[in-house]
């Protein structure tokens, strides 16, 4: 597939599938704000619980929308999301954002969760590159404040990841849909690390640049397993592994943002030592983790896949992952496994009836119609998002001429 060709699919499905579906169906006229259920067939639940999850994804994918296109069509729906999360998920007493809401936005979940802080502020900080307002910058390094003051590990490194509502400290996360009980986890210091990554992008602060610095430093010596090429998802205090768990998804989603924390921390070495590490992970999860009609598994050991599902999110990240791997090294097969991704994804994902893409599907490639459209951890980021990283890095490559490389 031809990159022309490619960006353009990747277009339509952003701007006539995955978009609308969100301006129309996901829309709570009822309440306000965006309804925090829909079903497979693509009906809202209007009495669904709302998640800080998923509104800092709308938050997110609206803003980042209006920064890649430039439409004002979009543009209310990004204050409307901005606006919703002022109003009933921030905590004016005791700083941070509300776990969950009902469908009337009342608070029922006061828990702090710092996964779902650090979503906060990145999609706060796409909202301030959007409308350039110092209150919303200030939102955002209030929380990078908190966060430091509350969450941060002094002792081990790292982020604790959970709290009450007055910030004391719990054992228990959430800090994803099937996660297990850990005092620390991939997901969440990994959007730490995106979060950190955006907000050194507006905001020249010496400590945010050091606690980046540091969060790479243990992404390479404690997180990754160099030997296996997988990222370790659980851990003690002491960052002791706990589980056996791989996922390929998070593997390809950490390989291409460890590479755009690199390069916004500006050190040559560890550019060059964690895109290395980007390739090494294609190669595994090519090999390891990628089925016969290129679908990416959900899950597996060391020794076994242990879920041959091929979820929504895991290979919108593959198709991003891969697409990095190849503007570092520039060789052919890594483009060809980010196109064949995202053929997958045309084929067994994208809905065209109710539109938006399917939760995931069984490796004989069935729809799971028990998983909803909509959900606490389902939203629009990790496919909205895949398709501004491919759209904005299929320009690029055509811009430098790297384009070139592929009609050899």
């Amino acid at each position: 597939m031809e990159i022309k060709e490619f960006s353009h699919r990747v277009y339509n499905n952003l701007f006539e599938n995955i978009l609308p579906f969100w301006r129309t169906t996901a829309l709570d006229t009822q309440n306000g704000g965006f309804v925090g259920k829909v079903t497979y067939d693509g009906f809202p639940i209007p009495q669904a619980p709302k998640s800080l999850v998923l509104n800092a994804q709308l938050l997110w994918v609206f803003s980042s929308i209006c920064l890649y296109e430039k439409r004002d069509i979009y543009l209310p729906f990004a204050q409307k999301s901005f606006d919703y999360i002022v109003e009933h998920f921030l905590d004016v007493k005791y700083g941070g954002a509300y776990w969950q809401l009902n469908a009337e936005g009342k608070v029922i979940d006061t828990q702090k969760e710092i996964y779902g802080q650090a979503f906060l502020i990145s999609a706060l900080v796409e909202h301030y590159k959007v409308t350039q307002d110092m209150n919303v910058l200030q939102y955002a390094t209030n929380l990078f404040d908190l966060i430091e003051e509350k969450s941060h590990d002094d002792e081990n490194l790292g982020y604790c990841e959970a709290f009450k509502r007055d910030w004391t400290p719990l054992n228990a996360s959430r800090s994803g849909e099937n996660s297990k009980l850990a005092n620390r986890s991939l997901l969440t210091h990994l959007y730490i690390l995106g979060a950190f990554t955006s907000l050194c992008r507006i905001w020249k602060d010496g400590n945010l640049f050091y606690r980046l610095k540091e969060l790479i430093e243990l992404f390479l010596e404690k997180i990754i397993n160099s030997e296996s090429m997988h990222f370790r998802l659980y851990f003690n205090k002491s960052w002791n592994e706990t589980s056996n768990q791989i996922s390929f998804g998070l593997d390809m989603e950490s390989s291409w943002i460890l590479c755009e924390a690199a390069q916004v921390l500006g050190n040559k070495d560890v550019i060059a030592q964690v895109e290395q590490l980007a390739l090494n992970i294609a190669d595994t999860t090519l090999e390891e983790g990628t089925d016969l009609d290129y679908g990416l598994f959900y899950q597996a050991t060391q020794k076994e896949i242990t879920d041959f599902d091929k979820h929504w999110w895991p290979q919108a990240e593959a198709a991003v992952g891969f697409l990095n791997a190849f503007m570092i090294s520039q060789d052919k097969r890594y483009y060809e496994a980010s196109v064949n991704s995202w053929i997958f994804i045309e084929k067994n994902l994208i809905d065209t009836v109710n539109k938006e893409w399917h939760w995931k599907v069984t490796r004989g490639l069935e729809p799971i119609q028990t998983s909803p459209k909509v959900s606490p951890w389902k939203g629009p980021f990790n496919n909205g998002r895949a398709c501004i990283e491919l759209l904005r890095r299929l320009y690029h490559i055509k811009a430098v001429h790297m384009d070139q490389v592929l009609l050899q």
